[in-house]
C-alpha cells in the first residue's frame, strides 16, 4: 500500500504535459524558420512525430494557425495578455476594439393595443 502511496505522490508532483497545440506554440519560431528555409508542412510534422510530438496533419496545421493568429493578437493588443474575461457593463461594451451599442429594449406586447401601420418609415394614421 504504501508504495502505491508513494507512486502516486510521484506522479502528482510531476509537472503536467502541454498540450500539443501549446507544444506548437512553443516551437512557432523554429517551425516557421524551417517553412522559410523551404521545409514542407508533410517534413515537418514528420520531424515532429519523430521528435516524440505524435500530431496528425490536421492537428498541426489547426494549431499553427491559431498561434499565428494569437501572436498577431497579442501584437495588436499587448494588455490583451493579462486580461481575463470580465462581464462589462452594458454601456461599456466593447468586441474587437468597436463600441457594441446597447441591446434593444425587450419587446412588451398588448394584445388589446391598436396596432400602429408604418409604410417606408412613414406613419399614417386612420381618419
Amino acid at each position: 500500500m504504501q508504495r502505491a502511496r508513494t507512486a502516486l505522490a510521484q506522479l502528482a508532483a510531476r509537472p503536467p504535459k502541454p498540450s500539443k497545440a501549446a507544444q506548437i506554440r512553443q516551437l512557432l519560431p523554429e517551425i516557421e524558420a524551417a517553412q522559410a528555409a523551404g521545409a514542407s508542412r508533410k517534413e515537418i510534422v514528420e520531424a515532429l512525430r519523430n521528435s516524440g510530438l505524435d500530431v496528425s496533419m490536421k492537428t498541426f496545421s489547426t494549431a499553427l494557425a491559431r498561434a499565428r493568429r494569437k501572436r498577431t493578437q497579442r501584437a495588436h493588443n499587448p494588455q490583451q495578455q493579462s486580461q481575463t474575461k470580465q462581464e462589462d457593463p452594458p454601456q461599456q461594451r466593447i468586441r474587437r476594439g468597436l463600441q457594441m451599442p446597447d441591446p434593444p429594449k425587450k419587446f412588451h406586447w398588448d394584445p388589446l393595443e391598436k396596432p400602429k401601420i408604418t409604410f417606408g418609415g412613414k406613419d399614417i394614421e386612420e381618419k
